[in-house]
């Protein structure tokens, strides 16, 4: 529950791709994670100034005389890419406790899934469960399978135990029948790795043997 208590309201200030313009290299210019921190210091979302980082110096002491090189790159708390976009706490009958990457919720995303007026953060919708990426290569494009733009896409069996390799398999596409009809991301749902720059709003639980 801190987790959303706390981290719900942050704002995304960073505008690096996937959710943003820039790249890695220029958000280092810009001034990296410490500009971040003195803008939130700015922004009174950071409460203990004087707690100790590892090098013995407070937040606040590290923060000192850091200076925003690109306020495009790094934005402001007043000016942000996005005024709640911290994590939220998933609950329900897939899992009692999920974090949720919100910055990634995309208008479209939204409007599909999180448009019910009688419980707008909830989803309901089929599954369609793959044991493997080669189950899931097998049936995909298969219309017999009834996969539809309201379908929930599971794989698995991908974990480091039942996949080994950590291979990123768990990021399915639609059938592409739907792709011709202009659906180009289903909600997918994995027990194996998942990219760290997915542009999709990646729940984050603990990976499973699998």
């Amino acid at each position: 529950d801190d987790w959303q208590t706390v981290g719900l309201n942050v704002p995304l200030l960073v505008n690096l791709q996937p959710t943003g313009e820039y790249l890695g290299e220029d958000y280092h210019h810009a001034g990296g994670v410490p500009a971040v921190i003195a803008e939130l210091m700015k922004g009174d979302l950071l409460p203990h100034p004087g707690a100790r980082t590892v090098n013995g110096k407070s937040i606040g002491e590290n923060s000192e005389g850091v200076a925003n090189e690109n306020p495009d790159v790094i934005r402001s708390v007043a000016k942000p890419l996005k005024a709640n976009a911290g994590f939220i706490n998933l609950r329900g009958n897939l899992f009692d406790s999920a974090i949720m990457k919100t910055s990634g919720i995309s208008p479209e995303f939204r409007e599909r899934y999180l448009s019910n007026p009688r419980d707008p953060e909830a989803f309901e919708g089929n599954a369609m469960v793959f044991d493997g990426p080669e189950d899931y290569h097998a049936r995909i494009d298969d219309p017999a399978q009834g996969i539809d733009e309201h379908t929930i896409l599971f794989m698995r069996g991908a974990g480091p135990v039942g996949y080994p390799g950590g291979a990123e398999v768990v990021n399915m596409q639609p059938p592409a029948y739907l792709i011709k009809k202009g659906i180009h991301a289903l909600a997918c749902i994995g027990d194996g790795r998942q990219s760290g720059t997915s542009g999709s709003p990646s729940i984050l639980t603990p990976r499973r043997k699998g």
